[in-house]
């Protein structure tokens, strides 16, 4: 029997002084000085990170960065491709690459999960002092203290809900957050001070 669902959360993580990190992000990167142009290849050059090489986290999860079948992303969430195969120093796809890759670009992972809810706890004394120091999100239409692709906050409320007035900040780090207070939105990174819950869902599927 099916069971019913209770929570509209697919999981949770707690952090005291710590980072999650769901942008997908690997130390892969590609190796060609000339880049290669969308459609023109199915194999490219990595370096940087064996794609050979397995990763053990503890005795019961090891995994390849890019095993077959998994799809490659940029940074920016554009689809690379699905891997084939690979070598010790190749990703070999199932077909020619969708994007244009510049030498040295970051190869990411697929995003399965991402952040949708942000609670600070309490301290002894009752007192809330948990602090964002950053906060990556998902696409511009949520706050951060960057962009989405990590670089410099530069959101516009104008752009991205027609806002006359008020283009919007960035989050405000180094402020203490109140205690039990659920923060709600789409975040693929944050790195918190003091103890924070957050509450995760399963990325919306990609359109390739």
């Amino acid at each position: 029997m099916t069971g019913i669902k209770s929570t509209i959360y697919d999981g949770s993580v707690f952090l005291d002084d710590d980072t999650l990190d769901l942008t997908g992000v690997t130390a892969m990167t590609v190796n060609l000085a000339d880049g290669y142009a969308k459609n023109s290849t199915d194999t490219i050059v990595v370096a940087d990170a064996a794609p050979t090489t397995l990763i053990t986290e503890d005795s019961d999860h090891s995994y390849y960065l890019f095993p077959i079948g998994s799809r490659v992303y940029t940074i920016n969430e554009e689809y690379i491709g699905t891997v084939k195969n690979f070598t010790s120093t190749t990703l070999v796809f199932t077909d020619k690459i969708k994007v244009d890759l510049a030498d040295d670009d970051v190869l990411y992972r697929e995003r399965k999960f991402e952040i949708v809810g942000i609670m600070p706890q309490s301290i002894s004394s009752g007192v809330g002092d948990s602090q964002i120091s950053l906060l990556q999100p998902v696409n511009s239409k949520w706050m951060g203290t960057v962009e989405p692709d990590g670089t410099s906050h530069v959101l516009t409320a104008g752009r991205d809900f027609g806002a006359v007035a008020g283009d919007g900040s960035p989050f405000k780090t180094g402020i203490n957050l109140a205690a039990g207070v659920l923060y709600e939105g789409g975040w693929k990174k944050i790195t918190v001070v003091k103890d924070v819950i957050c509450y995760l869902k399963a990325a919306p599927i990609k359109s390739i």
